[in-house]
């Protein structure tokens, strides 16, 4: 291919989630609508200091790939699924505290937005880095990494409001467990590869069908 093709692959897999995201925000009304495009950077900006703590913090497991079944599993776990989601939970938590009238959907999106900007993100690092089969990373990242990190970010945005709603002081913590659990468990068996490496798919649907199943449930207003 090109330069200029590589080029605008590149820039379609970046762009991709956000404009996703975008459109998914669209059918709220304008007042309970926030700024996706502000939440997606901040997303990707978390994304970035995410990459960072990874790769200084403890690069004793976040450098290197995991040698074992059962070190995949710690770094899933106990390394990358929470350093990334405190990251992208955490705007959405500053949000749901700031702004009491804020609607669970309007938080929902905001979680929304964020995965989208660290999808893109990623997406980013992934196809300008990669090697070769440009087109077939762009489609895997498209069809995979995104959607689990916007359902992700949509469920987090949920259970945060009701969380910070309900006035249980573990709440907060056991909304985070869960997106740690699922962030794990999509990570760990593409970390570990061979037979495993196919699993993540059933944590991909699972996360997308959670996700979308309490949205549709929650009230309009």
């Amino acid at each position: 291919m090109s330069g200029s093709s590589d080029l605008l692959l590149v820039a379609f897999a970046t762009a991709a989630p956000v404009l996703a995201a975008l459109l998914l925000a669209r059918h709220l009304p304008a007042g309970q609508r926030p700024s996706i495009l502000w939440f997606a950077i901040c997303g990707a900006a978390t994304g970035y200091m995410a990459l960072l703590v990874e790769k200084f913090g403890v690069p004793s497991l976040a450098q290197a790939a995991p040698a074992s079944t059962a070190a995949a599993f710690k770094l899933s776990f106990l390394v990358v699924a929470p350093i990334e989601e405190v990251c992208k939970l955490g705007i959405v938590q500053h949000e749901v505290s700031a702004k009491r009238d804020l609607a669970v959907r309007s938080a929902a999106m905001i979680g929304l937005a964020t995965g989208a900007g660290f999808a893109a993100l990623e997406n980013y690092i992934y196809v300008a880095h990669a090697e070769a089969g440009l087109e077939g990373t762009v489609i895997a990242r498209l069809l995979t990494a995104t959607p689990f990190h916007m359902a992700n970010g949509v469920l987090g945005g949920i259970l945060i409001w009701q969380a910070s709603r309900s006035g249980k002081p573990f709440a907060l913590l056991g909304a985070l467990l869960v997106i740690v659990l699922l962030h794990g468990a999509y990570d760990a068996p593409l970390f570990a590869g061979g037979a495993l490496a196919a699993k993540f798919a059933f944590v991909l649907g699972l996360t997308v069908a959670i996700a979308a199943g309490l949205y549709r449930k929650l009230p309009a207003a």
